[in-house]
């Protein structure tokens, strides 16, 4: 139970990885504050935590709206006194198209959830974080914001971007105790991925097509729950060391081991 007494936010609450990191952030002691525009899906997970004795406040709303973070994480500091953790994991796939058949609207709603609901969430928590001198921040990311596949240039702009606002964000913060990581989860068996998959492969190319179907085929996809375990190491603040850096699931028996010393 090394999350005991930490209030955790975690965004994309509601399936896939946020549903996986919030049941083991509870499962670690943590209180969690559930974030999704979808009620009906996060009141299921907050069944399933409260049912194992978790304390669980459910908000809904938009990443990108900042009425709806604000009222959020307002409600968390008056119900659990601070934010501790917050997980930005919220995102969409966006259009998969070439460049010149990409629609505006949905470029900028791509980059609006993967992005900027990142950094308005961040703005919200981080002058509690700071009058406490600590916190963490996970940002979710991708492989993908490190190289470039064809047909996925707002999803993969948009975790390039978020890779360099956690280097930014480690860097202003470092002073008042405020650790910032991004975690790449790799290839999970997620919602979002299946999504992709159905796509087809006139629409992603046969590269993306051929790569995620193949994965999916051997069992290659990771497990939510296995990628939740990193997420919730890096919660517990022992690798400052990594403040700024992209961790992947290659650093969590390292981690875990530090926790277990």
């Amino acid at each position: 139970m090394y999350l005991e007494g930490k209030t955790a936010i975690i965004t994309g609450a509601g399936r896939g990885f946020g549903r996986a990191v919030a049941q083991a952030m509870a499962g670690k002691g943590a209180q969690v504050v559930l974030f999704s525009r979808s009620e009906p899906d996060l009141d299921k997970v907050r069944g399933k935590i409260e049912a194992s004795g978790g304390q669980v406040l459910v908000a809904t709303g938009d990443v990108s709206a900042p009425d709806d973070v604000r009222r959020a994480v307002h409600r968390a500091i008056e119900r659990f006194g601070g934010v501790d953790v917050l997980v930005n994991n919220a995102a969409v796939i966006g259009p998969a198209r070439l460049i010149e058949d990409c629609d505006l609207a949905a470029w900028e709603r791509t980059l609006a959830v993967n992005l900027t609901g990142a950094f308005v969430f961040c703005r919200e928590v981080l002058p509690d974080m700071a009058a406490h001198r600590t916190g963490v921040i996970v940002n979710v990311t991708s492989g993908l914001g490190s190289r470039g596949y064809p047909r996925l240039a707002a999803y993969s702009a948009s975790k390039a971007g978020l890779n360099q606002f956690t280097r930014s964000l480690a860097e202003e913060f470092k002073e008042y105790g405020v650790l910032a990581y991004g975690l790449d989860p790799g290839v999970m068996d997620t919602g979002m991925q299946a999504d992709i998959r159905r796509l087809g492969r006139d629409r992603l190319g046969d590269e993306i097509y051929g790569r995620y179907h193949r994965l999916s085929s051997a069992g290659g996809l990771r497990q939510p729950s296995e990628v939740a375990k990193l997420a919730c190491v890096l919660a517990a603040g022992v690798a400052p060391e990594l403040s700024g850096s992209l961790v992947s699931m290659s650093e969590y028996q390292d981690l875990r081991l530090r926790i277990s010393a």
